[in-house]
């Protein structure tokens, strides 16, 4: 379902599917096309529908013994929880979904929770555990669905590498990512950031100006646009593209309290945060500041502590910019924060967004 791009047939062709299979009182079809209907809907603005819709997937698939649909529908509700930053309740939908696939012992199932596990272990900063992780999930999935795989095998990689500040090796395997999936432009997304992040600006800034063109229309409105925004928001904010920065906070505003996660490719923490370096990038301290207060108190909440540092770092920044009474000894008391927190999960002490937030121009008529 996902596959077609238009969200309002996706929307239109799964709720007819559900509705003849409640006419019909046919429990197994009911069951495969709720499933169908989670994957078609879920975005930003269907969060509380797609639950629904999860929940009486289990509901459906538990009294009729379906183990593989009750393992989907636990992965559905787990997903939705994880937009909502609920990572404690997704990570019990999780732990749920895990037994019953321990039942079915089918590599494709059992792929589905290693990769989302894997994906939480990368945003929680364990990434020892993760790289082991990636490689066992790469073994039980490449032969079983590979389409759903290398995808997601290659992104968790770029992830990790990004985390580590090493990603330039995975420049080419995003670049194929891109090019190969035309249909999921969040793979352009990845490759305009890493390419931000290079110095390549050139060709960042060219990817930019067409993904954000037209309200970012090219951007599906699904799963997969929060973590793919926030992706833009970093490349608009190291290229220094202030119309596509101010394109990429208007869209991203509504979403202000939701988590930035694409299953199972990568989770990056509260959409608050990249509010903040668009902020801070059109020289709106004050507001960028209260986006970082709202993003710290979120990443610290599901745990992701690279993000959390990095949010640290970002506040730093904005804070010595801005230079109000008081504004040093906070700036000072976020960076040991950010820079402890790195130096605790062995990642460079800085990044390059906090570099090019403390780089630009204080505003017009700031206080000395």
């Amino acid at each position: 379902m996902r596959g077609e791009r238009s969200r309002e047939r996706r929307d239109g062709i799964s709720a007819d599917a559900v509705a003849l299979a409640r006419v019909a009182r046919d429990e197994s079809a009911l069951a495969f096309a709720l499933d169908c209907r989670a994957s078609a809907i879920l975005g930003p603005d269907t969060i509380a529908e797609s639950l629904e819709v999860a929940t009486e997937l289990c509901a459906v698939a538990e009294r009729n013994s379906d183990f593989e649909r009750l393992a989907h529908g636990r992965f559905h509700r787990a997903i939705a929880l994880l937009l909502l930053g609920d990572v404690a309740t997704a990570t019990g939908e999780i732990r749920a979904g895990e037994r019953v696939v321990d039942l079915l012992k089918q590599p494709a199932q059992q792929w589905l929770f290693t990769a989302l596990r894997t994906m939480l272990a990368i945003a929680a900063g364990d990434l020892a555990d993760a790289e082991a992780r990636i490689e066992a999930a790469w073994e039980l999935g490449r032969r079983s669905i590979p389409g759903l795989v290398i995808p997601i095998y290659w992104m968790q990689l770029f992830e990790l590498a990004e985390l580590r500040g090493d990603a330039r090796a995975l420049e080419e395997p995003v670049a194929a990512l891109a090019g190969s999936e035309p249909s999921r432009p969040v793979f352009r997304c990845a490759l305009a950031k890493l390419r931000a992040e290079l110095g390549e600006s050139g060709a960042a800034s060219r990817e930019l100006r067409e993904l954000t063109a037209d309200g970012l229309a090219i951007l599906p409105f699904d799963l997969e646009w929060l973590y793919a925004v926030s992706m833009l928001a970093e490349a608009a904010v190291l290229v220094g593209d202030e119309a596509a920065a101010g394109a990429i906070y208007e869209a991203l505003l509504p979403w202000s309290s939701l988590n930035t996660v694409d299953p199972s490719e990568g989770m990056r923490g509260s959409v608050a945060r990249y509010l903040g370096v668009l902020a801070a990038a059109d020289a709106r301290l004050d507001d960028a500041l209260a986006h970082f207060d709202e993003a710290i108190a979120v990443n610290e909440r599901m745990g992701v502590r690279p993000w959390l540092a990095y949010t640290h770092l970002d506040a730093a920044a904005v804070l010595r910019r801005r230079r109000l009474q008081g504004d040093a000894e906070r700036a000072d008391r976020h960076a040991a924060a950010g820079e402890a927190a790195l130096r605790e999960l062995g990642l460079p002490p800085s990044t390059a967004v906090a570099t090019a937030l403390a780089r630009l121009p204080r505003p017009l008529g700031s206080t000395r």
